[in-house]
């Protein structure tokens, strides 16, 4: 595994736990700089649920329901500003 943080492949696993069924959460540090990261691990049948078009539809709905937030907020700053 290479570190983010400087590029080094010198690291070691910490902790490794499964996160949810065909998952695997593991914590890692670097030893040349001694920065710590976390990878998720996926099966690959999961992968290919992920990028299915029900999750990207629900990805969507999401961040239209933000941008939505966003601009009422906006909107109510201006108005108390005025």
């Amino acid at each position: 595994m290479e570190c983010p943080k400087c590029g080094s492949g010198d690291c070691n696993v910490l902790d490794s736990r499964s996160k949810k069924v065909g998952q695997r959460k593991r914590r890692y540090i670097c030893n040349q700089c001694l920065g710590k990261f976390e990878t998720v691990e996926v099966r690959t049948d999961d992968i290919k649920e992920i990028i299915s078009g029900e999750w990207i539809a629900e990805m969507q709905r999401h961040y239209r329901t933000m941008r939505q937030i966003e601009r009422e907020y906006l909107l109510r700053s201006e108005q108390l500003l005025k």
